[in-house]
């Protein structure tokens, strides 16, 4: 799957991403880390340090389908960046893993079984 950009969502991506933080209370709903800050009314601009890395990071929509059009309200999760990266990263892994071999396969090359 080629890398998404803004083109890929609706128009009113932003409006829809931040509906859902606030349905989500402003929360990850894979580690729990709040991103609320009273002084804040938008968590779109805000970093913290995650509780396990250490590293920052941001609050951001995931679609579990991975269809950008596909904004049902089922169809979306708050996450915090890390968490959303551990739940892409198998799959980007797997379509990259599959992208090789049909490209061995295209090019007549065996590949070995793993």
């Amino acid at each position: 799957m080629p890398k998404k950009t803004i083109k890929d969502y609706p128009k009113n991506w932003r409006d829809i991403a931040e509906s859902i933080k606030r349905k989500d209370k402003n929360t990850c709903q894979k580690c729990k880390l709040d991103f609320t800050i009273e002084e804040f009314t938008d968590a779109r601009h805000i970093k913290l340090k995650h509780p396990e890395s250490g590293n920052l990071v941001t609050l951001t929509v995931h679609h579990k389908d991975r269809n950008p059009m596909n904004c049902e309200i089922e169809n979306l999760i708050t996450l915090c960046s890390r968490c959303h990266t551990q739940e892409e990263w198998p799959l980007i892994r797997a379509e990259k893993h599959q992208q090789y071999l049909d490209e061995c396969e295209a090019k007549g090359q065996g590949v070995l079984p793993v």
